[in-house]
């Protein structure tokens, strides 16, 4: 049913900035149900686009983030971004890599401005064939 009218669906929260948790201060990414979501969609012909695998607006960060230091967060950002696109590369055909950038810069700010470029760069390395973007406002 889903397939005759759905073309597009999104990982949604569990690809989203909030989709982990709070393990020691470690990223711990909690996909389960995502990844299997994907034979569902293989099978009825929806393509995935992997949703917001960062947000930059304040109250969309978890607290366990916010009180990272910059050289953890750093590595939790890196850990997050690697683990993903390592996972689902081919199986996302886009990603919001940051959402929000034109309403907040919680990860710039922390990071430095040269953080965004460095997510897209390294989604980019990690799964070339998907379409980069960055929405101004949610889908």
């Amino acid at each position: 049913m889903a397939g005759r009218s759905w073309r597009w669906t999104s990982g949604g929260a569990q690809a989203r900035c909030g989709g982990e948790g709070e393990g020691g201060g470690r990223v711990e990414v909690r996909l389960r149900l995502m990844s299997n979501s994907f034979p569902l969609c293989s099978e009825h012909g929806i393509c995935v686009r992997g949703h917001c695998i960062f947000c930059e607006v304040d109250n969309a960060v978890q607290q366990w983030v916010k009180a990272l230091p910059a050289d953890e967060l750093f590595a939790a950002v890196s850990s997050r971004i690697n683990v993903l696109l390592t996972r689902y590369k081919g199986k996302f055909l886009h990603y919001d890599v940051n959402n929000e950038m034109l309403h907040g810069s919680f990860y710039q700010d922390k990071l430095g401005k040269d953080a965004r470029a460095a997510m897209f760069n390294t989604a980019s390395e990690l799964d070339p064939d998907a379409l980069l973007y960055a929405p101004r406002r949610p889908l």
